[in-house]
C-alpha cells in the first residue's frame, strides 16, 4: 500500500519449485548444516533420520496384494514429514544471497520477489528484476531444483 500511495508501481514474482521436497541432495544439506555451525551431534541426527527413510511399495492386482517391497529411499524428505519444511528451509537459505535488488518472502519452497518504482524507473527495475531471476535460476539448477 505504501508503495501505491507513492505513486509507485509494485511487480510480484511468485515461484514454486516443483518437487522440492524430492530433490533435497542429503549430502549437500548435511555439509551446508556444518558450514552453518551445527554441532556434529546435530548433523549425525539428521544423517540418521535421513538415512532411515524407507518406502513401502505394495502392488495390488483385482484387489489381491501381488507384491511388497520396501526400498530405501537416498534423495529428498518424506511428504508431510514434520521435519521437511524446516530441512528444505535450511537447505534453500542461501537462495537470499542471489537476491540482491529485490525484496523478498519465502516459506518452505514458495518464494516471493517483488519490487517497486517509479513508471520513470521502469527499465532500470526490470533489468534488475531478471538479474535477480537469472541469479536464482542458476543457484536452483545448481541445487537440481526447478
Amino acid at each position: 500500500m505504501c508503495a501505491q500511495d507513492a505513486g509507485e508501481i509494485t511487480i510480484l514474482v511468485l515461484l514454486d519449485f516443483s518437487h522440492a521436497f524430492d530433490t533435497i541432495n542429503r549430502p549437500l544439506f548435511l555439509s551446508k548444516l556444518n558450514y552453518y555451525g551445527f554441532i556434529s551431534d546435530a548433523v549425525k541426527w539428521f544423517a540418521s533420520y535421513l538415512e532411515s527413510i524407507k518406502q513401502l511399495v505394495e502392488m495390488f492386482i483385482k484387489m489381491a496384494p501381488m507384491s511388497v517391497q520396501t526400498c530405501s529411499v537416498d534423495r529428498g524428505v518424506p511428504q508431510g514429514a514434520i521435519l521437511g519444511p524446516i530441512i528444505f528451509a535450511l537447505y534453500c537459505a542461501d537462495i537470499v544471497n542471489n537476491i540482491k535488488h529485490c525484496k523478498y518472502h519465502i516459506y518452505a519452497d514458495d518464494v516471493q520477489i517483488y519490487m517497486s518504482f517509479r513508471k520513470t524507473e521502469a527499465s532500470i527495475a526490470i533489468q534488475n528484476l531478471n538479474d535477480d531471476l537469472n541469479h536464482i535460476a542458476e543457484w536452483s539448477d545448481s541445487y537440481a531444483l526447478s
